[in-house]
């Protein structure tokens, strides 16, 4: 049976993460972005996770400790409320979310865009190779 290409993980801890260079290498290398973090910033970070997810055209996922809430995941789909995979807020309190990429092959394929649309996926930014 023909096995699908691997799925690339790459983390960076929450203020790495902010450093715009990082996302750009990390571009068309990566399909899901990691970011733990133990930071009072929830709106930066939210904000951040937000740019992210489209700008590496990838799943980001924020992981932020439960003393100041702020976690969320999100993917550059299409419909606004599919982008969002979870965001929790709240804080001190211990909050635990599971998630699956059900389909990794119908994932990886998000760059294969045709000239009449990009299915459920949003059209990737400028400069991406698809």
């Amino acid at each position: 049976k023909d096995q699908d290409p691997p799925l690339w993980l790459t983390a960076a801890v929450c203020y790495d993460a902010t450093d715009i260079r990082l996302a750009a290498d990390l571009t068309g290398v990566s399909d899901v972005l990691a970011i733990p973090a133990f930071n009072m910033d929830v709106k930066t970070f939210d904000q951040m996770a937000l740019a992210l997810h489209y700008h590496m055209f990838q799943l980001v996922v924020v992981a932020n400790s439960g003393q100041y809430g702020g976690s969320n995941a999100y993917l550059p789909k299409k419909k606004e409320y599919l982008r969002q995979v979870f965001h929790m807020h709240g804080q001190p309190q211990a909050s635990i979310a599971f998630f699956e990429i059900d389909d990794i092959g119908a994932y990886l394929q998000r760059y294969e865009i045709t000239a009449t649309g990009a299915g459920d996926w949003k059209y990737p930014p400028a400069g991406t190779d698809i």
